[in-house]
């Protein structure tokens, strides 16, 4: 490979899924004009599995790079020697909604083991995985190229491989049989953003959890690391120049502020308020009902 950057985007995915982030995927593919390698970074929860997509639709959610741009990544240039680790770094700022997986989660562990394998031919080989290109499907499997050309193992059908909705999926769903109507995820505002990118400028729309438009809720699960500071990436410095933990404490607060400011109700529900087993809600569903129902209850008409 020309730039091994690349290669530190491979080695950054590998690292978050050992280190639990189990639900990063990615999609290779070649540029329209076959010059170029170029790859999509995205969190598993914000891809739509029912259908046929392979990325979730536009970049709030995704993160990508052509090695047409050679050692800028995320709209910052990183020097030629850039390691794996501050690649993950980078990869977490730009992707807030990525959270640890559930370790009961089949659908991540499958993909997990997947790019395990495959990695090591990516070294081995410095081939790239291409999992498309104009006049190449998928029928096959994916594909080694530049300078090898082989055919590797397709990734994991999510759709094949049941799966225990997340503890943020689980309490929306609860929230969505007191309201009476299905939330909208994810949801952004124009007038609620993040700080501006040092590099670029830039400032990203904010991402709510839950958002009812017929009853104006807006609902925010917060895990632990709301409350508590979690090892390892929370001191890392983010791309709007503060760590990671202090930037989520301050887009807590700015949704606190501007979410009420703008004609909705905000309400946020603790994991902790619910009994937990190993960090996760032990469920029992008519029990976790009644507590959603009590957050709700002061806001419902």
């Amino acid at each position: 490979m020309d730039c091994v950057m690349p290669l530190r985007i491979l080695e950054a995915v590998r690292l978050l899924h050992r280190m639990g982030y189990g639900g990063l995927r990615f999609n290779p593919g070649l540029s329209a004009s076959g010059m170029f390698w170029r790859i999509a970074l995205f969190s598993q929860d914000s891809l739509d599995v029912s259908g046929d997509a392979t990325e979730p639709i536009g970049d709030e959610q995704c993160l990508r790079y052509s090695n047409g741009e050679g050692y800028e990544f995320n709209a910052r240039q990183f020097p030629e020697d850039v390691g794996h680790v501050t690649v993950a770094e980078e990869i977490l700022a730009a992707l807030p909604k990525l959270q640890r997986s559930d370790p009961r989660n089949a659908n991540d562990r499958a993909y997990t083991e997947w790019f395990a394998r495959l990695l090591p031919l990516v070294k081995s080989t410095s081939g790239l995985p291409i999992a498309y290109w104009d006049s190449y499907g998928e029928d096959k499997g994916w594909k080694l190229a530049w300078p090898v050309d082989r055919y590797v193992e397709s990734p994991p059908d999510n759709q094949a491989i049941p799966t225990p909705k997340k503890d943020e999926h689980y309490v929306l769903g609860l929230c969505d049989e007191i309201l009476g109507e299905g939330h909208v995820s994810q949801m952004t505002f124009g007038w609620l953003r993040g700080d501006p990118s040092l590099a670029t400028g830039k400032r990203s729309k904010l991402p709510v959890d839950g958002f009812w438009r017929t009853h104006g809720i807006v609902v925010e699960f917060h895990e632990r690391q709301h409350s508590e500071p979690v090892p390892f990436f929370d001191d890392k410095i983010t791309a709007t120049g503060m760590t990671r933990g202090e930037q989520r404490k301050l887009y807590d607060r700015r949704k606190a502020e501007l979410i009420p400011q703008n004609g909705s109700i905000l309400i946020v529900i603790e994991q902790s308020d619910f009994p937990l087993q190993k960090n996760k809600i032990a469920r029992d569903h008519d029990r976790d009902l009644r507590i959603v129902r009590r957050r709700l209850s002061a806001f419902l008409r």
